[in-house]
């Protein structure tokens, strides 16, 4: 099965797998890093026992580090928008969200909890 928007829309894949696929195609030591300047290890550790969610986490710590991810969007675009779009944009066209960023980075974060 193809892990892209689409799939994921049609519930086809879960949350986790799309974002992570995501993250896979920006990099996931970056997204790692900035993970750990919102929270450290030892604290998301804990926040994710309770919440797996992250919700424990104020959504402005997240949303801050928006302009960061989308500078490694932008680096990786065309990786990124095959994952998230499949290619249904002009392959100048790049479509992210700060609720995108949120998204991957919870996900990046619970990745890194796991590892």
């Amino acid at each position: 099965m193809t892990i892209n928007r689409r799939a994921y829309l049609a519930g086809e894949v879960d949350f986790d797998t799309y974002y992570l696929a995501v993250a896979d195609a920006i990099g996931r030591e970056p997204l790692a890093r900035i993970v750990r300047q919102i929270v450290p290890i030892d604290v998301l550790r804990v926040r994710l026992a309770a919440d797996p969610h992250l919700n424990n986490i104020p959504l402005g710590g997240w949303d801050r580090r928006d302009a960061e991810v989308r500078h490694l969007v932008s680096r990786n675009g065309l990786a990124v928008m095959a994952v998230s779009w499949n290619g249904h944009l002009t392959p100048n066209t790049i479509c992210w969200s700060v609720s995108d960023s949120v998204c991957v980075l919870k996900a990046a974060a619970r990745a890194l909890v796991a590892a």
